[in-house]
């Protein structure tokens, strides 16, 4: 047996072992008390973690992509060990609902389009003056996640406390869409908002950030399924057509031999996120004409301003937003505090606010400007002209949804800039629109409240009234019946020829060769006169004029 050689440091190491024992007591005995405190979210580092990771499933069980039948990810289960879900779900994006969020500023509502009865209807959970909560017309949870969920990032609504679930509703089958994280947190070129909107209007609400991942690829219909089906019965031998149980195919090139797949992670988010939800363009402008944010252009994102920590709490930087949320620093994030810096003296140099923002001179501008107008009134959208400009917002007029149906709509019509005054008093934009609805005036008096009807009231009380094509195909129906009438019947309008289809509804098909024997065009031209003179009778002792009163355009 070989003698250990000593180490030639170990007479140094036992030289200074008593002081070094005596160090060590005496930082343990310093660092005592820290260890009870909480230690901090953020260690210090700006290197971002590499996210290869297993999946769990929403049972907690690790997805094996080889399996048969396996479930779709769980973002709550996922995202659990590092990250605390139930302080994500007081956020913003999903605390609506909840008594103890701050309203805040209005901000925009949801929509209520249905365009069949002429109804549009703002909702939102906060107490905001001018809209509707989803309670006065009825709507549960459920309702709301099949009108909005398109534009949801999951959780809210579309993950309901079993004592807010109803006996109408489909939880059961279609399970809940817990939160999105990777609809706002993932890099990766595939994710794929389009495809949640549909898995969602589809009733796949647990699969919908799966198959918007890319990750897997969803099949399947939920909204086809029987009431009684669970996701434990797996798939339907019954049917393998149209009643199929959603069902996830995994990308097996996405895992390693671990089953652990890759998850581009983006923190913050990307503003292509943000924008799937929070983007307004003017209605009938060009793409390449769109010039973008002045903060996009200098290099600023998103949420370079609109910050955040694990709670999820997004600072808006409107001014009072310290007022009225006193536990978010947003009054670090308005304009003033960017671009003014700290407090200087009269004689000081201008010196440039939080990321090297200008400061504003505002040579020769009245004081009353600044006291009584928001910086975004001059600083912020289109400049006020005679009339307002019509604009289109992702989640009211449903943009952003890409694929062979066109899922956008013009209704409903908002406007802006509309110059009404803040809590504060001062003037500030706003985005205007113009509710309708069929209701009941409550209270018996000429001012009382209006409570709105759903549409389906409506269209079940309006019968066929609201569906002319259904009237026009009993007359066309009639006239086929009728004796001495050859050939078939049609219904000529605008241009076009439509004729009684399958499904009881009217047919578009291609505009006749000829509408009469004088006539080769669809449509009859008038002259426009360029102007028009009134009728009535011209003194005669009057001199005539040499121009017409009045124009009329046509």
């Amino acid at each position: 047996m070989s003698a250990v050689k000593p180490s030639r440091f170990s007479g140094r190491a036992r030289a200074f072992a008593g002081p070094v024992l005596a160090a060590a007591a005496a930082v343990v005995f310093i660092l005592a008390p820290a260890e009870a405190e909480t230690p901090p979210k953020w260690a210090g580092s700006r290197t971002p973690a590499v996210h290869r990771i297993p999946l769990n499933d929403e049972f907690g069980q690790k997805i094996i992509p080889s399996e048969p039948n396996p479930l779709p990810f769980s973002a709550r289960t996922t995202c659990a060990p590092c990250h605390d879900y139930e302080t994500v779900k007081t956020g913003r994006h999903f605390n609506a609902a909840s008594p103890d969020a701050p309203a805040g500023r209005p901000g925009e509502p949801w929509i209520w389009l249905d365009e069949r009865t002429g109804t549009q209807i703002p909702l939102s959970e906060r107490s905001w003056k001018g809209v509707f909560k989803p309670a006065d017309l009825s709507l549960s949870s459920w309702d709301l996640t099949l009108l909005f969920g398109r534009h949801f990032p999951g959780g809210g609504p579309a993950e309901p406390e079993p004592e807010d679930e109803t006996p109408d509703s489909r939880w059961s089958v279609s399970g809940k869409a817990e939160i999105n994280c990777l609809g706002c947190h993932s890099a990766s070129g595939i994710q794929n908002h389009s495809e949640w909107a549909k898995q969602i209007l589809r009733e796949n609400l647990r699969w919908a950030a799966t198959a918007a991942s890319g990750l897997g690829e969803v099949g399947g219909i939920a909204s086809r399924l029987a009431g009684t089906w669970d996701i434990a019965d797996g798939p339907n031998p019954d049917d393998s057509e149209w009643a199929v149980a959603p069902f996830v195919k995994y990308d097996r090139a996405l895992f390693d031999s671990k089953h652990q797949a890759f998850l581009d992670i983006a923190y913050p988010p990307r503003d292509s996120s943000c924008l799937a939800c929070h983007s307004a363009a003017p209605a009938g402008s060009r793409k390449f004409d769109y010039e973008g944010d002045v903060h996009g252009q200098a290099g600023l994102a998103c949420a370079s301003c609109h910050r955040n920590d694990l709670s999820h709490r997004m600072i808006r930087g409107y001014e009072g937003e310290a007022e009225d949320d006193p536990a978010l620093l947003s009054a670090d994030f308005t304009c003033a505090a960017c671009h003014l810096g700290r407090e200087k003296d009269q004689n000081d140099p201008p010196l440039p606010g939080r990321m090297g923002a200008p400061y504003p001179l505002h040579k020769g501008l009245p004081e009353v400007h600044i006291e009584r107008l928001a910086c975004t009134v001059c600083h912020s959208g289109p400049l006020p002209e005679k009339e307002a400009v019509r604009v289109r917002t992702a989640r009211a007029n449903r943009l952003g949804i890409f694929g062979i149906a066109d899922w956008s709509t013009d209704l409903p019509a908002i406007v802006e800039p509309v110059y009404l005054r803040d809590a504060r008093g001062k003037l500030t934009p706003h985005r205007m629109m113009w509710p309708a609805y069929w209701g009941v005036k409550e209270g018996g008096k000429k001012t009382g409240p209006v409570r709105p009807l759903r549409p389906a009231e409506v269209e079940a009380a309006a019968g066929d009234i609201l569906y002319p094509d259904r009237t026009a195909v009993r007359i066309l129906a009639a006239l086929q019946n009728a004796s001495g009438l050859t050939g078939k019947a049609v219904l000529f309008a605008g241009g076009k020829i439509y004729e009684p289809n399958l499904d009881g509804g009217l047919t578009a098909v291609a505009p006749p060769a000829t509408v009469s024997p004088r006539s080769k065009t669809g449509f009859l031209r008038l002259s426009c006169p360029t102007s028009t003179r009134p009728t009535r009778k011209q003194p005669r002792k009057r001199k005539a004029r040499s121009k017409p009163p009045w124009k009329l355009s046509c």
